[in-house]
């Protein structure tokens, strides 16, 4: 069973015998045998035992939507007593629920699934009840995505990462690849990040990042106005509308967004005596199971001026793979940049591809290979019995 227990129905006097108990680890590839081991003996029932319960039903199992879940109610009796389950103010969803040993199982866990259950074991000799609480957990969904902001010097601007999910989801905010602090400057509150009074230092590329039960993400890109700009303020000034589906000379891979957008930067032209000067081999760091954070530097140069630049990476662990581009411009004071959507226990290598003031473009070198490891898993391990 889920617990770790073992359930044998109606046994018999030659189930007697030495058992013991394995437990595998999935993630780790470990099985670990119990030290101890379990000598059952089976006896003739004496006549008329009242039911009773070979383990206590658990208060509270909580299960994330669209799982299986199994609650447990191992009872014994003679003779062997009927289980029945109930939901408190409610009904089973009959079509996805089944009743094995006495255990009931629910297929596809919905929200609505959430409640009080009662099992009943009875016999004509008396009935005894237990109670299980199932708490439907909900992976964070990002409700209203961020807008890309220009602003003026000196204006306040308030960024809502708008999440649900059950438990409530906890948002980190990141600027230019690093994490926000609480000042008296910059406020975090919740879900929103409150930055007063914009300069220049607060231009750049905001992200905010759930993972609660697996990670989430929004990116904002916000622009702060000198005094002589004469660019009006509002929303998104930038656009992913000139994303071309094929990639460039350098630039090369598919775009990691839903979809590849037509038109945009072209293939650039090789200009002869222009010095290109190209980003260093980035540094890669973890920060969950589906998510990294890159970082580059530039060194000082006398070369053409970086325009922006664009991060790319590849699952070398598949040989088929391609190169992925990040649908982001990253502007070139901002040397670092959160990748996310990738996949748990994956090799990857990363680089970065610097776009100049002609449209040309140059490749820095790759990252060493990165292992994305994953959290160990926080449910028990599985049994099985010997």
């Amino acid at each position: 069973m889920p617990s770790g227990d073992l359930h044998i129905a109606s046994s018999q006097v030659w189930d007697s015998g030495m058992y013991q108990c394995i437990a595998h680890n999935p993630f780790l590839q470990r099985r670990m045998t119990a030290p101890h081991k379990v000598f059952l003996t089976v006896n003739v029932p004496a006549a008329g035992e009242r039911p009773s319960f070979k383990s206590v039903p658990v208060k509270t199992v909580s299960v994330v939507t669209g799982s299986n879940v199994t609650l447990e109610c191992a009872a014994d009796g003679n003779p062997v007593p009927d289980v029945v389950w109930h939901k408190e103010g409610g009904h089973l969803p009959k079509r996805r629920c089944n009743l094995m040993l006495g255990n009931l199982e629910i297929v596809g866990v919905h929200t609505k699934d959430g409640g009080v259950y009662v099992c009943r074991a009875s016999s004509h000799l008396g009935t005894i009840s237990g109670k299980t609480e199932l708490v439907i957990l909900e992976p964070p969904r990002i409700i209203t995505p961020l807008e890309h902001h220009v602003v003026k010097h000196g204006t306040e601007i308030t960024l809502d990462c708008a999440v649900r999910g059950n438990p409530s989801p906890s948002v980190k905010w990141f600027h230019n690849g690093k994490k926000v602090h609480h000042t008296s400057h910059v406020v975090t509150h919740d879900t929103a990040i409150t930055i007063k009074k914009m300069t220049k230092h607060n231009d750049g590329i905001y992200q905010c990042l759930s993972n609660s039960l697996r990670t989430i993400y929004s990116t904002s890109h916000i622009t702060v106005l000198a005094g002589n700009d004469i660019r009006s303020p509002g929303k998104s000034v930038y656009s992913d509308d000139n994303e071309e589906e094929n990639e460039p000379d350098s630039i090369n891979g598919a775009s990691e967004g839903a979809g590849k957008k037509k038109g945009g930067h072209g293939r650039r032209k090789k200009v002869k005596g222009v010095k290109l000067v190209p980003p260093s081999r980035p540094e890669i760091t973890r920060l969950s199971d589906d998510s990294v954070m890159v970082h580059w530097s530039v060194p000082q140069n006398d070369g053409l001026p970086i325009s922006f630049f664009k991060v790319q990476y590849r699952d070398v662990s598949n040989p088929h793979s391609k190169w992925m581009t990040v649908d982001t411009d990253v502007p070139p004071h901002i040397n670092s940049y959160a990748v996310t959507g990738l996949k748990a226990g994956a090799k990857y290598k990363f680089h970065i591809a610097a776009v100049y003031t002609n449209n040309d473009n140059k490749n820095g070198p790759n990252s060493i290979r990165f292992t994305l490891h994953k959290d160990p898993p926080k449910k028990r391990p599985s049994h099985s019995w010997s």
